[in-house]
């Protein structure tokens, strides 16, 4: 008889928003059904990307299961959050968890915490920016609480070498404590997708695209100042911006379009299922973030042969591009330099587009979906071996 296959479950928000959520359904497709079998437990069962879940994995929603409190005292939701996942856990007979984002460690912390489940807590961004711009409420509490959960999990992993420092800076933690794997992504998927017929940019134009959650942290606001300094200023009538994503600050981007006279010039795509169809028809991939993890829509820009233009975070976009050898980086946060870096772009493109083989080998080489899935599978048996004293055998073909 083969051994039972090693019951893994994913734990995120929801399937709302970006690159954690994307790299979620990443782990879920790539993990090696022969050994493990993949579930998924979300506090919402709702998002843009809920519909790429893979057909086997089974998934737990907290919201289907519960109504909202009549009185909605503080931590109220939280508690019973963490009682639902132990309960989930036990129910599921869960050999291992991976929390995807802070949040869902606080609430696999309080599960887990009571328990022996192995258990690894993966963050994504980096904490010295993303802790302020995504908690509100309790901050110190929570950044404690969070320090407590990242010590107790058996892995505390870090997206980039950046997410790593973040961590070890914000929540104290060891280098051992907290190994890197990387995002990655599917060539072979990738190439196929771009491939296929779907919305194109309108020929004759210079086009930049850029692609992410419209939020303050993805940085459009700067990228739509910078249009305007080239269209205004610059008398820069030959580009045009795409926007690729959805999110809380649609709204105000489409103001300031509006505010800057910039209509004409910059075109809201919303979500595309096959974004890649589109990034590849393109002349210029940007990412304006102020603060990133490691940013998979610039993986997969170098993955399109784009030529790719970033802002150099404290994580991700720097080591990525390797200090700039496979695309610009430009101050963050500045409208102006992103205008001079997308003139020169436009100015010289032969020289820009030299670097598109050489950024596309870079993500064949550090970014596969092989090495890296290896990495959190060496992981996952390690957790598993350390809380319980047995090795994960390896089923017979």
């Amino acid at each position: 008889m083969s051994p039972r296959k090693t019951r893994v479950l994913f734990t995120i928000g929801s399937m709302s928003g970006g690159g954690a959520e994307r790299q979620t359904i990443n782990y879920l497709r790539y993990l090696d059904r022969e050994r493990y079998e993949p579930l998924l437990y979300l506090h919402y069962r709702r998002g843009e990307y809920l519909a790429l879940v893979p057909d086997d994995v089974p998934v737990i929603a907290f919201w289907d299961r519960h109504q909202p409190p009549r009185i909605p005292l503080p931590g109220r939701i939280f508690w019973w959050q963490v009682r639902d996942l132990a309960q989930v856990l036990t129910a599921q007979r869960i050999d291992v968890v991976c929390s995807v984002t802070f949040l869902a460690t606080l609430v696999a912390y309080g599960s887990v915490g009571q328990r022996t489940t192995p258990w690894i807590a993966i963050e994504m961004a980096d904490p010295r920016l993303d802790f302020r711009h995504q908690v509100k409420r309790f901050r110190c509490l929570k950044r404690l609480l969070l320090a407590r959960a990242y010590r107790h999990a058996d892995f505390a992993v870090a997206v980039s070498e950046g997410v790593r420092e973040g961590m070890q800076q914000t929540y104290q933690l060891s280098r051992e404590h907290t190994p890197v794997v990387r995002n990655f992504v599917d060539l072979a998927e990738i190439d196929r997708l771009a491939r296929q017929a779907g919305p194109c940019p309108e020929p004759g134009l210079f086009h930049v695209v850029t692609v992410g959650r419209l939020d303050e942290q993805k940085g459009q606001i700067y990228l739509l100042k910078a249009m305007s300094h080239m269209v205004h200023r610059r008398g820069r009538k030959d580009v045009h911006l795409s926007i690729l994503g959805q999110g809380p600050l649609e709204k105000n981007l489409k103001s300031s379009v509006r505010e800057e006279k910039l209509d004409d010039y910059v075109t809201f795509v919303g979500f595309l299922s096959n974004p890649f169809a589109f990034i590849a028809r393109c002349q210029l991939f940007c990412l304006p973030s102020i603060y990133e993890g490691l940013p998979l829509a610039l993986l997969e820009g170098m993955a399109c042969r784009v030529p790719v233009l970033a802002t150099d975070c404290l994580s991700g976009p720097r080591e990525v591009l390797a200090e700039g050898r496979f695309g610009r980086l430009v101050e963050t946060g500045s409208s102006e330099h992103l205008a001079d870096a997308i003139e020169d772009a436009i100015d010289h493109h032969q020289d820009w587009l030299a670097l598109v083989e050489p950024a596309r080998r870079r993500i064949e080489r550090e970014f596969s979906v092989e090495s890296e899935m290896a990495r959190l599978q060496r992981l996952i048996d390690a957790s598993f071996e350390s809380r319980t004293g047995h090795a994960i055998q390896t089923p017979r073909l």
